[in-house]
């Protein structure tokens, strides 16, 4: 969870984020499906998303990450989420 947070951080920066915005944390499968998601966002013209990749190797050796795994991708505040919805519309909510 410690990426989703870094990610929501890293891409609302450069933002004035309004009062009242809401988060939401989406799931994907796998790394695989992560940045086919990040493809789909750049094809679909969405450029202010920040993919978040483990930059450092695992601390123990059951830990899953990788070095240079992508973990997490975060979207700046958005009104028009009309582009956002056809990449994103189909991710079920994290639970």
């Amino acid at each position: 969870m410690a990426q989703v947070v870094h990610a929501a951080g890293e891409s609302a920066a450069n933002c004035d984020v309004p009062e009242g915005t809401h988060a939401v944390v989406l799931q994907v499968r796998d790394e695989e499906h992560l940045l086919d998601i990040a493809s789909k966002l750049h094809w679909a013209g969405i450029k202010n998303y920040k993919l978040i990749i483990e930059p450092d190797l695992p601390l123990y050796e059951d830990r899953p990450l990788q070095d240079g795994q992508g973990t997490a991708i975060g979207l700046p505040p958005t009104n028009d989420r009309t582009k956002i919805r056809k990449v994103l519309g189909r991710l079920a909510l994290f639970r």
